[in-house]
């Protein structure tokens, strides 16, 4: 979630599950972040509101056509006996603070599946989605 030395880059940390997709941001509290798709044409972009690896990560989310929203992806323990060191972990995705009459709500409603799709993948075959 917060960085793959391999996907290391001169502006900070890159970071991403959905396929042809790269965010990059340092991850500091009020830096910005950026989404580039394959041709490294920007996405959108936000703000990053809270860091706290590996247990939170919030940031703003803005295409440029209304207000920002909000993201906030949470990784918790799953029951009692969950914890770090490999036991199971849940991971909650939060998408919020949308404007009244947000047109992005339902673009990103649309793009949600596939990433969520693309971090089971992965985590669960150490390989990413293939989708294109």
């Amino acid at each position: 979630m917060y960085s793959t030395p391999s996907l290391g880059s001169n502006a900070g940390v890159a970071f991403g599950p959905s396929p042809g997709r790269r965010n990059e941001s340092d991850l500091r509290v009020g830096s910005k972040i950026q989404s580039y798709g394959q041709q490294r044409e920007p996405g959108w972009s936000g703000e990053i509101l809270k860091c706290e690896p590996p247990r939170v990560l919030s940031y703003t989310f803005a295409d440029g056509s209304e207000a920002p929203s909000r993201v906030t992806f949470e990784i918790g323990k799953l029951g009692e006996s969950a914890g770090p060191g490999g036991e199971p972990v849940r991971l909650t995705i939060t998408h919020d603070e949308f404007p009244v009459g947000s047109k992005v709500i339902e673009r990103v409603s649309n793009g949600w599946p596939g990433i969520l799709a693309g971090i089971k993948t992965l985590l669960e075959t150490g390989h990413p989605l293939g989708l294109t």
